[in-house]
């Protein structure tokens, strides 16, 4: 079975894994997560799914696998781990699209509310 690991952890403005700000979220994707299922098998899970709020590096983890980060903070984190995982998925979720990097969505994801998003986060043009 998969696994899918969601990283608690990482500060960016006023919000921090010490005061909370990420559990409730953490939870909510933990929850989204157990819900997948394989096409016509609604008794069974893909993945298993846990969030942890410590040093990911060490974890055991295999191809197929899923590290998700919840803060733009860990991304340095991120790409370390996928330089030396590069079979395992690593994924960073931010509120806040950052304006000196390249956003690569997947086609399947693409709807209003990421059309919306894309355009008013783009920085103005300065001449």
């Amino acid at each position: 079975m998969k696994k899918v690991v969601i990283v608690n952890a990482g500060d960016r403005g006023d919000l921090s894994v010490k005061k909370g700000s990420y559990d409730n979220f953490c939870a909510s994707l933990k929850a989204m997560f157990e819900r997948v299922h394989p096409r016509g098998k609604p008794d069974e899970r893909v993945a298993e799914v846990s969030i942890v709020d410590h040093e990911v590096g060490a974890m055991p983890m295999s191809p197929g696998d899923v590290l998700i980060f919840v803060s733009l903070s860990m991304l340095t984190e991120a790409r370390e781990i996928k330089k030396r995982n590069p079979w395992m998925k690593v994924v960073v979720l931010t509120g806040l699209l950052p304006d000196d990097e390249v956003v690569v969505v997947d086609k399947d994801w693409l709807d209003q509310h990421l059309c919306d998003t894309l355009v008013e986060s783009a920085g103005e043009i300065v001449e």
